[in-house]
């Protein structure tokens, strides 16, 4: 049959303009920079203040401020494949200002703004918020402050499944105060809420909420000369008490799902500019403050540094440094730090530029993908600069198409480590907002062409023949081809003639109801752990449907996912191996290959050797493709939305499976969790937390930056 195939092959090759794709991999690079919104001309009306979010498949919310004497909150929304739409006016008010906007993981946004109905400048403000429901578009404009005094300077941070939090600043004459308001899906708006406990001069809150909607707030208290950095935790739906974390103007927080933070702001140290960094750890407070950039002359602006973090951890801050003696030149640098290791030395991205800052912003992604993008004004240039993990940073690119960039620029970035970058110009006669995106490309194929010397014969009646002959055996050889591959797939489900099956049921091991329960399940008080070790590691069998129904092969994404960062590691952990990634998916190792191979023939794993912890001889490990990570992220979205019942000290309750994966605190994997709520219905915590079992990471991410959740144990 094979023979028959490939002679039908050889056919079409001789056939006349024959031609098929070749192969080619995707990669990463810059798009054609696109308008979010026309050209608006200059002394009509004025553009400015532009923000962006991403959600966790890509697409994005921008919002800007336009008018000439009355300004709107304008918006517009991108659409993965398709592009912007057209840009929506949410408030017609006489004067708003400094909007902003977050996005959650399923395309839902919230955009808050400055709002003030006269224009007199005198005229108290409040902050108004408006939602966008996936599938329905913006609500209407909501007024979310509360109480007497100008309410200014609103930042939001929606977490995964879209409750958001808003902080801003409350002026009462001389005396100002640091105020909330929190939206719960389902719900709506709440009350507002006093944040901050003293009476100074406030400036700069900023926000950052976990996987449960827990969040903390940094904000500067006190005048220019002894300002201090403070910051306040909301957990068990209530405000803690506010602490001094460092002393300095400005702060910049950014923070994953877990609840794990970090902060940065500018300050004077022995009458040196510095950017100083403390990381909060729950269940530990922050640390002490350290300057990161200790021998460097930092320039504190109102812009403050740019700090972004990964679902591992990993943050990363970008900032401005002088370079040289005075007022000489000025420099876009980074630097990375985790929970483990301490801040890198200052790395320049790209070239000094004399007498003004490049007011630089950075993202990240889940597995420690950036790009950071900064402001040449010499020219009026934009740059970006991208980062893979485990190669290193490349060259810096020229992102704009002109020279007439005018506003700090803005970056999101979704999980898989797409970034869009959007940034304000004005030629002096339009002004427009400009996005671009550095994204990973679908490839053109490349079209071979074949056309064989035919003069002569284009005469002849054989040539009739010829093309009948040959477009039959190319159907005859499809035929046998499509025959071929359905036998390889009977064979592969169902163990077929090669004696791959493995129980008396219909299905294979793949499917999820041809699997039996092991006697030890069943001979366990709940049938799933014994001595708070799990004995078996098969599916349960009972009948599993919506997002936790989960084949073999969506089992090994999901446990392979978490070590997406191993990929290219020298060194990886035992659960890339072959018996612990079974064990982990709950197949037996006998099957393992004929799950894992239809997954390499995919492009979703890939086999390597690389010495595994603890031991000394290099193995053989599988590890996610790009697109692997991908797919998987599409199966774990599916999952951490999930209901399961929980019993803990508390008794019975439901929650989703992404918050009874953080209340186990590692002491159990997603796949542990819907394990045993599928078996057992209720899944013990009180067992979870004596179990023993060495604690595992929660690898999370910050949702309010659009990146996701990395859900793994």
């Amino acid at each position: 049959m094979k023979t028959v195939v490939i002679l039908g092959l050889l056919l079409v090759l001789c056939l006349p303009n024959s031609s098929f794709p070749a192969s080619a991999s995707s990669e990463r690079e810059w798009t054609e920079p696109a308008q979010v919104q026309m050209g608006v001309p200059n002394g009509q009306e004025y553009v400015r203040c532009p923000s962006i979010a991403v959600d966790g498949y890509g697409n994005a919310v921008a919002v800007w401020l336009q008018g000439l004497s009355e300004l709107s909150t304008w918006v517009s929304r991108f659409t993965k494949g398709s592009g912007w739409g057209i840009p929506v006016a949410l408030d017609n008010a006489t004067a708003p200002s400094r909007p902003d906007v977050a996005c959650d993981q399923f395309g839902n946004a919230i955009a808050v703004w400055e709002h003030r109905d006269s224009l007199d400048i005198g005229a108290p403000t409040v902050v108004q918020a408006s939602r966008y429901s996936s599938g329905w578009g913006w609500g209407p404009c909501l007024t979310i402050s509360q109480g007497n005094g100008s309410a200014s300077v609103p930042h939001i941070a929606v977490d995964a499944t879209g409750n958001a939090m808003v902080v801003w600043v409350l002026s009462r004459g001389f005396n100002s105060s640091i105020w909330s308001n929190r939206y719960i899906v389902g719900a709506g708006w709440t009350e507002s809420e006093r944040v901050s406990t003293g009476g100074a001069t406030f400036a700069g809150p900023e926000v950052a909420v976990d996987l449960t909607g827990d969040a903390i707030a940094v904000w500067t208290e006190g005048g220019t000369s002894t300002s201090a950095v403070l910051a306040n935790r909301y957990a068990n739906s209530v405000w803690g008490v506010p602490e001094i974390i460092g002393t300095g103007i400005y702060p910049k927080i950014a923070g994953d799902a877990a609840g794990d933070a970090v902060a940065a702001w500018t300050d004077v140290l022995d009458g040196t500019k510095s950017l100083l960094s403390s990381r909060f750890t729950p269940g530990v407070g922050w640390s002490t403050a350290v300057a990161i950039g200790e021998y460097a002359q930092i320039i504190p602006y109102e812009e403050g540094p740019s700090v972004a973090m990964s679902a591992s951890g990993e943050a990363i801050i970008a900032w401005d440094q002088r370079v040289g003696e005075g007022e000489a030149a000025y420099q876009a640098v980074v630097s990375y730090s985790s929970a483990d290791t301490p801040w890198s030395i200052p790395l320049m991205v790209g070239t000094p530029v004399e007498y003004v800052p490049s007011f630089p912003a950075v993202a990240i992604d889940s597995i420690g993908n950036a790009v950071v993008v900064w402001l040449n004004f010499n020219n009026s240039t934009l740059w970006g600069r991208s980062h893979t993990a485990g190669q290193g940073w490349g060259v810096p690119v020229l992102v704009s198409s002109n020279r007439n960039c005018s506003t700090t620029p803005r970056i999101a970035m979704d999980v898989s480590g797409n970034a869009i970058v959007l940034w304000l110009e004005c030629d002096g006669n339009d002004s427009i907002i400009w996005t671009r995106s550095y994204a990973e490309v679908e490839p053109q194929p490349d079209i071979i062409v074949i056309e064989p010397d035919l003069s002569g014969i284009f005469h002849d009646l054989s040539l009739l023949r010829w093309v009948v002959v040959a477009n039959f055996a190319l159907a005859f050889a499809s035929a046998s081809l499509l025959i071929f591959l359905l036998l390889r797939g009977w064979n592969r489900s169902s163990g077929g003639p090669t004696g791959l099956r493995s129980d008396t049921h219909s299905g294979g091991p793949d499917s999820i109801s041809s699997q039996g329960i092991h006697p030890k399940l069943i001979a366990d008080n709940n049938g799933i752990r014994a001595n708070g070790l799990v004995q078996d590691r098969h599916w349960p069998s009972r009948g599993i449907s919506g997002p936790l129904r989960l084949t073999a092969k969506e089992r090994i994404l999901l446990h392979l996912l978490h070590f997406a960062r191993y990929a290219d590691s020298s060194e990886v952990p035992p659960e890339l191996t072959q018996e612990r990634i079974a064990e982990a998916a709950g197949i037996e190792r006998r099957h393992f290959t004929q799950y894992v191979h239809p997954l390499e023939e995919d492009e979703l794993i890939r086999e390597r050797t690389s010495r595994v912890r603890g031991g000394v001889q290099k193995r053989r490990v599988y590890v996610l493709t790009e697109e692997g990570v991908r797919r998987s992220i599409g199966v774990r979205d599916r999952v951490w939305s999930a209901t399961v019942r929980v019993r803990d000290a508390s008794g019975i309750r439901e929650v989703t499976v992404a918050e009874a994966l953080l209340e186990a605190r590692g002491s159990m994997s997603v796949l542990d969790i819907l394990r045993e709520s599928i078996e057992t219905g209720v899944v013990d915590l009180t067992r979870s937390a004596s179990s023993g079992r060495e604690p595992a990471p929660v690898a999370v991410v910050d949702s309010s930056n659009g990146e996701e959740i990395d859900l793994m144990r």
